[in-house]
């Protein structure tokens, strides 16, 4: 007898960025293994050469997908890969590509970030906030949506850890995502690295600060959208459920 999840999944068409991460790869292996997805569209940027395609059958290799190769070896006919840029406008498909997705997508779960700690900050807001808005824009215009679960991180509310508990609750940052943006427009990268203590306060990096900024933009801008926020940690895990 299937779960209520399982069920849900019947024959949906998923839509996932950062597919090739470490949390996106396990994504990925368990909706094919565990589920009957219609199919998985992954987003994908070429690197050193190497289109989606290519990637993912290099991941494909690898042991995480050794089970399901057993256990559903068609799993391949339901991955379908997409060359795109979740930090371009459109995702920088090709529009019938985008037209095609937006009246199938059912699910989307946006996995894609930059997690390099020291990363400078205008790379990290482009990738995870500029980036961020982008895949909800899409999401707005999907016709049959029934999910969008965006992954933040455990760690970006960390500095409240002294006053307590820190609730599923989407919490305001001193400075707004879009007076960020505007601080970051206008400055060269060279400056925005010598400022960054300055910008991100008592974050303890970029990448902390730049997905606490990423979940309130998602927070102001789902309207009327079925949004989650999973939040995972090192042996602990949140879900914080918007809508």
């Amino acid at each position: 007898m299937q779960s209520a999840i399982n069920n849900f999944y019947n024959n949906q068409n998923i839509f996932v960025t950062g597919g090739t991460g470490f949390l996106g790869k396990v994504l990925v292996e368990k909706l094919l293994r565990s589920t009957d997805v219609a199919s998985i569209y992954v987003l994908t940027r070429s690197k050193k050469g190497e289109n989606a395609q290519t990637r993912f059958d290099e991941i494909f290799n690898t042991p995480l997908f050794a089970r399901v190769k057993i256990e559903r070896p068609d799993f391949k006919t339901r991955v379908v890969f997409l060359d795109g840029d979740h930090t371009k406008i459109n995702l920088n498909l090709p529009l019938k590509c985008r037209e095609e997705l937006l009246s199938k997508i059912n699910v989307v779960f946006h996995v894609a970030a930059t997690v390099n700690f020291d990363e400078n900050i205008k790379t990290a807001f482009n990738i995870n906030v500029k980036g961020t808005e982008n895949v909800l824009s899409f999401c707005k215009e999907c016709r049959h949506l029934k999910s969008f679960v965006y992954v933040s991180t455990a760690y970006c509310n960390w500095q409240r850890n002294h006053e307590g508990e820190i609730d599923e609750i989407v919490y305001d940052c001193p400075l707004h995502y879009k007076k960020v943006e505007a601080m970051l427009e206008d400055m060269s990268w060279e400056e925005a690295h010598s400022k960054t203590a300055d910008i991100i306060d008592s974050w303890p990096n970029t990448y902390t600060f730049t997905k606490a900024l990423s979940e309130v933009l998602v927070k102001d801008n789902s309207e009327d959208l079925p949004v989650g926020i999973f939040r995972p940690g090192a042996g602990r895990y949140r879900n914080v459920l918007i809508k």
